[in-house]
């Protein structure tokens, strides 16, 4: 490699590095629309967890980020009905004792994590291949979205599909990694509910920014 060749590849980095630099800059700003950071289909949600490439969501460096989650859960009332969207193999299930939970559904796009958090035979709780609210399960007091609202096309329609199941003063929880579009996110979720609280929970094996897990309540008209 010439010299000249050297320069030329350090150059285009740089211009890279600048071009994503102003595109992350301009999404947390709002300027740039922020869009899903991947489009996975369910077969490759089921690939996923039938290779094991997501055993980590289980190790220690994301028990903060659950636990944040369970504390909201055991403030907001006594045995909540829950409904947990991208409940994966049921590790938020697994986190909370029986006598916390009155009803759990989890939902996920991955017959093969579905599958797993049926095994695990947790009680009270039912799992169901999907990836979002409908009106056949019901109502519930809290709705969970953790680690799950990057991967959404469509925002609003998620957002409507939450509200239509939650139970009147019910809240909304949500875990989402700190990245330049987390703040994009967030805007959409306290334009559409009333944030009632938010934590940001880090761990020094984890990424390296972190999580903020938040809670929602929808915002009361006029």
């Amino acid at each position: 490699m010439t010299l000249a060749s050297r320069s030329g590849g350090l150059v285009a980095r740089a211009r890279n590095g600048l071009a994503a630099r102003a595109r992350d800059a301009g999404v947390r700003l709002g300027v740039i629309r922020y869009r899903p950071r991947w489009a996975l289909s369910a077969k490759d949600w089921d690939r996923e967890y039938s290779r094991g490439v997501l055993e980590y969501y289980g190790e220690l460096r994301e028990l903060g980020r659950y636990s944040a989650l369970v504390g909201y859960v055991r403030f907001l009332g006594e045995r909540p009905t829950i409904l947990d969207i991208g409940c994966g193999i049921g590790l938020l299930r697994s986190r909370l004792p029986d006598e916390d939970v009155g009803r759990f559904v989890g939902l996920d796009p991955s017959e093969v994590a579905v599958e797993q958090a049926r095994r695990a035979g947790y009680a009270d709780s039912d799992f169901h291949v999907g990836d979002g609210p409908n009106a056949e399960l019901g109502s519930f007091d809290i709705v969970v979205c953790n680690e799950v609202l990057y991967y959404v096309d469509d925002l609003g329609a998620l957002f409507d599909r939450i509200a239509s199941a939650l139970k009147p003063g019910g809240h909304v929880l949500t875990s989402i990694f700190r990245h330049p579009g987390d703040v994009a996110l967030h805007r959409a979720l306290d334009r559409y509910f009333e944030r009632v609280d938010a934590v940001d929970v880090r761990s020094h094996s984890g990424p390296r920014n972190g999580w903020r897990v938040a809670c929602y309540r929808l915002a009361i008209a006029g």
